[in-house]
């Protein structure tokens, strides 16, 4: 049964977040367990960010199983789906620390499909390349590029993932044309100060028996094509 959400409940909360916000986590842990003597049960979405937000305090006090059980009262203890991807973003990166790399990509999964983030997409995608999953993190990463674009904040990064991922399988052109589309992402849209007033890409590939890298300038064209 719920317990009624105060204004005593609200303002412990929110001073709970901020210290967590400074990285005091020690008074932030203090603060949302203050919540909790206030409100012992309360409504299902601040349930959720006390209990989320005390796993990412416990997380980075270093009491990480403390933490997991957080994670999983916070899902446990909300409407389903839950309000935000958080928890399961907090369990991934928990999961990840920990070289667990099954529960990682678990947790990315479920984040993955609640909210669609390219970011969490992104890393779902490296975790499964840990994991020697290849073609299902290839798909994964062109699924994430389909849905969210080249705009996206984690294009770039999906783009560098594909790119070692082709070259796993030896198909080298695939694999440049990704790392160069992630080199491109990467670069300043304002070319001030640099010859002719733009930028210029350079592919080059290291091989075993070559004592550097050769490097092929790729024209302007090449790039935005």
């Amino acid at each position: 049964m719920e317990t009624p959400w105060t204004p005593l409940a609200a303002d412990a909360l929110s001073a709970a977040d901020g210290y967590q916000q400074s990285g005091d986590w020690d008074q932030a842990i203090t603060h949302y367990r203050r919540a909790l003597q206030i409100s012992p049960m309360p409504p299902a979405f601040q349930r959720y960010v006390i209990y989320n937000n005390l796993g990412w305090s416990m997380y980075h006090m270093g009491d990480w199983g403390k933490a997991e059980e957080h994670y999983k009262h916070a899902l446990r203890a909300s409407p389903q789906p839950p309000p935000t991807d958080h928890a399961y973003i907090n369990l991934a990166t928990l999961h990840k620390a920990e070289n667990r790399i099954k529960p990682t990509i678990k947790a990315y999964r479920a984040a993955v499909a609640l909210t669609h983030q390219s970011p969490t997409w992104a890393q779902l995608g490296w975790a499964l390349m840990q994991d020697y999953q290849l073609d299902e993190a290839t798909q994964t990463l062109h699924d994430a590029l389909a849905y969210r674009g080249d705009d996206a904040p984690a294009a770039q990064e999906c783009h560098n993932y594909l790119g070692v991922l082709y070259g796993y399988k030896r198909q080298w052109t695939r694999a440049s044309q990704h790392f160069v589309r992630a080199a491109d992402l990467g670069l300043p849209t304002n070319g001030t100060g640099c010859k002719a007033g733009r930028w210029q890409l350079a592919e080059g590939w290291l091989h075993p028996s070559a004592k550097g890298v050769t490097a092929h300038p790729l024209p302007l064209e090449a790039v935005l094509s």
